[in-house]
């Protein structure tokens, strides 16, 4: 019995145990762009992320090149990892946005914007040195596109 009581105050300890050790992604992030899969979809030519964390606190600011649509469009974000809804500044129109994490490298966002709603799953590499974002968009007009976006940590 004394076995089953520890066994169950152990599962209740781990969740615990995970929230706590959550990956920093701090630092200076690029897009790699010979490692992101973009397929048909437009892609920029340069992306810098400029990344404070301290769980829940996820701050960002950022620049983007669109070379195909000739212009610069930058965005920042100044909320936290908890599910709560947050807006992320942006040149070309601000959108809501929640971040909630699933695992100690793994966060997922929800943002709505004038194009639609955009999930994404950022991974953090292991080592640190990576960032992973599977982005899937859901249109306005019923379609869905999804891209790779692959980062590396700045050093």
């Amino acid at each position: 019995m004394r076995i089953f009581h520890l066994s169950l105050l152990l599962l209740a300890l781990v969740p615990a145990a995970s929230a706590g050790q959550a990956s920093n992604m701090s630092g200076t992030w690029v897009l790699n762009e010979k490692r992101s899969h973009f397929s048909d979809n437009v892609h920029p030519g340069q992306v810098t992320l400029d990344i404070e964390h301290q769980e829940p606190k996820f701050r960002y600011n950022g620049r983007t090149n669109n070379p195909e649509e000739g212009q610069y469009n930058d965005f920042r974000f100044d909320g936290a990892i908890d599910g709560k809804e947050y807006v992320v500044k942006q040149d070309n129109g601000d959108r809501k946005i929640t971040f909630r994490r699933v695992g100690d490298r793994v966060v997922e966002s929800v943002a709505q914007g004038p194009e639609g709603e955009v999930q994404s799953r950022i991974t953090m590499s292991r080592d640190g040195n990576t960032l992973e974002r599977r982005m899937t968009l859901r249109s306005r007009d019923g379609k869905t596109r999804r891209w790779v976006e692959v980062y590396e940590k700045k050093k």
